[in-house]
Protein backbone atom coordinates (compact mmCIF):
# COMPACT_ATOMS: atom_id res chain seq x y z
CA UNK A 1 0.00 0.00 0.00
CA UNK A 2 1.42 3.38 -0.99
CA UNK A 3 1.84 6.29 1.39
CA UNK A 4 -0.37 9.10 0.08
CA UNK A 5 -1.58 11.08 3.12
CA UNK A 6 0.68 12.17 5.97
CA UNK A 7 -0.47 14.04 9.05
CA UNK A 8 1.82 15.92 11.40
CA UNK A 9 0.78 17.14 14.85
CA UNK A 10 1.70 20.82 14.93
CA UNK A 11 1.60 23.31 17.81
CA UNK A 12 4.35 25.74 16.69
CA UNK A 13 6.93 24.28 19.11
CA UNK A 14 10.49 23.54 18.01
CA UNK A 15 9.69 19.81 18.34
CA UNK A 16 6.76 20.17 15.96
CA UNK A 17 8.93 22.15 13.53
CA UNK A 18 11.37 19.23 13.40
CA UNK A 19 8.52 16.80 12.73
CA UNK A 20 7.24 19.02 9.89
CA UNK A 21 10.65 19.07 8.21
CA UNK A 22 10.80 15.27 8.31
CA UNK A 23 7.20 15.00 7.10
CA UNK A 24 7.98 17.25 4.12
CA UNK A 25 10.91 15.01 3.27
CA UNK A 26 8.60 11.98 3.37
CA UNK A 27 6.01 13.77 1.23
CA UNK A 28 8.64 14.36 -1.43
CA UNK A 29 9.74 10.73 -1.43
CA UNK A 30 6.22 9.29 -1.57
CA UNK A 31 4.45 12.13 -3.44
CA UNK A 32 2.07 12.43 -0.52
CA UNK A 33 -0.27 15.12 0.75
CA UNK A 34 0.76 16.82 4.00
CA UNK A 35 -1.81 17.83 6.60
CA UNK A 36 -1.00 19.82 9.72
CA UNK A 37 -3.16 18.88 12.71
CA UNK A 38 -3.59 21.42 15.48
CA UNK A 39 -5.58 20.73 18.62
CA UNK A 40 -6.25 23.25 21.33
CA UNK A 41 -7.87 22.55 24.66
CA UNK A 42 -10.98 24.66 25.30
CA UNK A 43 -10.73 27.43 27.87
CA UNK A 44 -12.16 26.09 31.11
CA UNK A 45 -12.72 27.68 34.44
CA UNK A 46 -13.93 26.18 37.66
CA UNK A 47 -17.69 26.53 38.12
CA UNK A 48 -17.23 29.17 40.81
CA UNK A 49 -15.05 31.33 38.58
CA UNK A 50 -16.98 30.90 35.35
CA UNK A 51 -20.20 32.37 36.67
CA UNK A 52 -18.37 35.64 37.42
CA UNK A 53 -16.96 35.95 33.89
CA UNK A 54 -19.12 38.01 31.60
CA UNK A 55 -20.18 36.83 28.16
CA UNK A 56 -18.08 39.63 26.63
CA UNK A 57 -14.95 38.39 28.39
CA UNK A 58 -15.66 34.79 27.33
CA UNK A 59 -16.18 35.96 23.73
CA UNK A 60 -12.87 37.85 23.90
CA UNK A 61 -11.05 34.76 25.19
CA UNK A 62 -12.50 32.62 22.39
CA UNK A 63 -11.54 35.24 19.80
CA UNK A 64 -8.00 35.31 21.21
CA UNK A 65 -7.85 31.51 20.85
CA UNK A 66 -9.01 31.74 17.21
CA UNK A 67 -6.37 34.37 16.47
CA UNK A 68 -3.66 32.25 18.12
CA UNK A 69 -4.73 29.25 16.02
CA UNK A 70 -4.54 31.38 12.86
CA UNK A 71 -1.00 32.41 13.83
CA UNK A 72 0.01 28.78 14.35
CA UNK A 73 -1.43 27.85 10.96
CA UNK A 74 0.48 30.71 9.33
CA UNK A 75 3.71 29.54 10.97
CA UNK A 76 3.06 25.97 9.76
CA UNK A 77 2.45 27.10 6.18
CA UNK A 78 5.51 29.38 6.25
CA UNK A 79 7.69 26.56 7.56
CA UNK A 80 6.48 24.19 4.85
CA UNK A 81 7.04 26.87 2.21
CA UNK A 82 10.59 27.54 3.52
CA UNK A 83 11.49 23.89 2.85
CA UNK A 84 10.69 24.37 -0.83
CA UNK A 85 7.82 21.91 -0.67
CA UNK A 86 5.42 22.43 -3.56
CA UNK A 87 3.06 19.52 -3.00
CA UNK A 88 -0.44 19.65 -1.56
CA UNK A 89 -0.69 21.01 1.99
CA UNK A 90 -3.79 21.05 4.19
CA UNK A 91 -4.57 22.29 7.70
CA UNK A 92 -7.03 21.00 10.27
CA UNK A 93 -7.59 22.81 13.58
CA UNK A 94 -9.85 21.33 16.24
CA UNK A 95 -10.79 21.98 19.86
CA UNK A 96 -10.70 19.20 22.45
CA UNK A 97 -8.41 16.93 24.41
CA UNK A 98 -5.22 16.72 22.26
CA UNK A 99 -4.49 12.98 22.56
CA UNK A 100 -8.08 11.99 21.84
CA UNK A 101 -8.56 14.36 18.91
CA UNK A 102 -5.15 13.54 17.34
CA UNK A 103 -5.77 9.80 17.68
CA UNK A 104 -9.22 10.08 16.10
CA UNK A 105 -7.94 12.31 13.28
CA UNK A 106 -4.91 10.08 12.60
CA UNK A 107 -7.22 7.27 11.49
CA UNK A 108 -7.82 9.12 8.22
CA UNK A 109 -4.11 9.24 7.27
CA UNK A 110 -1.46 6.69 6.36
CA UNK A 111 0.94 7.95 9.04
CA UNK A 112 0.98 10.42 11.92
CA UNK A 113 4.21 12.22 12.76
CA UNK A 114 4.92 14.01 16.05
CA UNK A 115 7.94 15.66 17.65
CA UNK A 116 9.80 13.63 20.26
CA UNK A 117 8.80 15.52 23.42
CA UNK A 118 6.28 18.10 24.49
CA UNK A 119 7.69 21.53 25.28
CA UNK A 120 7.83 22.56 28.96
CA UNK A 121 4.96 24.96 28.25
CA UNK A 122 2.80 22.00 27.21
CA UNK A 123 2.61 20.54 30.76
CA UNK A 124 -1.15 20.91 30.95
CA UNK A 125 -1.83 19.21 27.65
CA UNK A 126 1.03 16.90 26.71
CA UNK A 127 0.73 14.74 23.64
CA UNK A 128 1.66 11.22 24.68
CA UNK A 129 2.93 8.88 21.98
CA UNK A 130 1.79 5.83 23.99
CA UNK A 131 -1.78 7.12 24.01
CA UNK A 132 -1.71 7.91 20.30
CA UNK A 133 -0.46 4.43 19.40
CA UNK A 134 -3.08 2.77 21.58
CA UNK A 135 -6.02 4.92 20.50
CA UNK A 136 -5.41 5.69 16.82
CA UNK A 137 -4.76 2.36 15.10
CA UNK A 138 -2.46 4.30 12.74
CA UNK A 139 1.33 3.99 12.51
CA UNK A 140 3.13 6.75 14.39
CA UNK A 141 6.57 8.19 13.66
CA UNK A 142 8.22 10.07 16.51
CA UNK A 143 10.80 12.45 15.06
CA UNK A 144 13.82 13.03 17.33
CA UNK A 145 14.36 16.63 18.40
CA UNK A 146 17.87 16.70 17.00
CA UNK A 147 16.87 15.28 13.60
CA UNK A 148 18.57 17.11 10.74
CA UNK A 149 17.22 16.73 7.22
CA UNK A 150 19.49 14.42 5.23
CA UNK A 151 19.04 11.87 2.45
CA UNK A 152 16.96 8.87 3.47
CA UNK A 153 18.84 5.72 4.34
CA UNK A 154 17.64 3.05 1.96
CA UNK A 155 18.41 0.29 4.46
CA UNK A 156 16.15 -0.73 7.33
CA UNK A 157 16.25 -3.04 10.32
CA UNK A 158 13.29 -4.67 12.00
CA UNK A 159 13.29 -6.14 15.51
CA UNK A 160 11.37 -9.42 15.51
CA UNK A 161 10.33 -11.64 18.42
CA UNK A 162 7.40 -13.43 16.78
CA UNK A 163 4.82 -11.72 19.00
CA UNK A 164 1.49 -10.19 18.02
CA UNK A 165 2.77 -6.61 18.62
CA UNK A 166 5.83 -7.33 16.44
CA UNK A 167 3.61 -8.69 13.66
CA UNK A 168 1.38 -5.62 13.86
CA UNK A 169 4.36 -3.24 13.81
CA UNK A 170 5.85 -5.06 10.82
CA UNK A 171 2.53 -4.93 8.98
CA UNK A 172 2.15 -1.21 9.70
CA UNK A 173 5.72 -0.52 8.56
CA UNK A 174 5.41 -2.40 5.27
CA UNK A 175 4.41 0.71 3.36
CA UNK A 176 7.82 2.16 4.20
CA UNK A 177 9.83 -1.07 4.23
CA UNK A 178 8.76 -2.07 0.72
CA UNK A 179 10.57 1.01 -0.62
CA UNK A 180 13.92 0.03 0.94
CA UNK A 181 16.80 -1.62 -0.94
CA UNK A 182 17.75 -3.81 1.99
CA UNK A 183 15.92 -5.07 5.07
CA UNK A 184 17.62 -6.81 8.00
CA UNK A 185 15.53 -8.74 10.54
CA UNK A 186 17.05 -8.77 14.02
CA UNK A 187 15.98 -11.36 16.57
CA UNK A 188 17.65 -11.85 19.95
CA UNK A 189 17.43 -15.30 21.50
Amino acid sequence: MAIKDLAVAYNASSNADTAVKFAVQMCRKYTATLTGLFVTSPVRFEGQVQRWISDDVMASLKEAEREAAKGIEARFRELVKSTGHDGPVEWLAQVGQPNTILARSARYYDLLLIGQFSEPSDKNRPVRAEDLVQMSGTPLIIVPNQYAVRPFNEYAAVAWDGSRPAARALSDAMQILETKKRLDVVSVA
